[in-house]
């Protein structure tokens, strides 16, 4: 296996890599939101069938609200965007066309060096779902503590 070819295949790789973890942020994402709303209707009735006092009634608006953030973050994370993980090659190849000095391993490490860039454009992408995701994880973990406090 030439140069070219293994640097192509380790490309391939890691784009694979990367729309995995974008459809795992997704995944867990749509999991933490399933766990606050049974976290919400679980507590709610509880909170609700009783007397509820100034410290029960900040509990009970901390955790409705963190459960809109959750919402909110999860949706953020969900909505449909067009994660291209196929490239227009056009404008590469034209590029290529007239070359005829190349060598089929030279073209390989071009056309990875090209998507590699494609590769690297992406990170913020993933980054910034994975922010969205821990976020949402600090807001459920308000969620509980609002209920907590308007069960008191």
């Amino acid at each position: 296996m030439e140069a070219g070819e293994m640097i192509w295949d380790e490309v391939k790789r890691s784009i694979s890599r990367q729309e995995s973890s974008l459809d795992s942020l997704r995944t867990r994402a749509l999991t933490l939101l399933s766990a606050s709303g049974v976290i919400a209707a679980l507590f709610s009735p509880r909170t609700l069938d009783r007397r509820i006092d100034a410290i029960s009634m900040a509990g009970l608006i901390l955790a409705l609200g963190a459960f809109a953030v959750s919402v909110m973050l999860a949706v953020a994370v969900q909505w449909p965007r067009r994660y291209a993980f196929a490239f227009q090659l056009d404008a590469w190849f034209e590029g290529q066309e007239h070359r005829t000095d190349l060598t089929a391993d030279q073209l390989s490490y071009r056309l990875s060096k090209h998507l590699w860039q494609a590769h690297e454009s992406k990170k913020t992408t993933i980054e910034t779902t994975t922010k969205k995701l821990i976020g949402l994880c600090a807001v459920l973990a308000i969620e509980v503590i609002g209920w907590i406090i308007s069960l008191a």
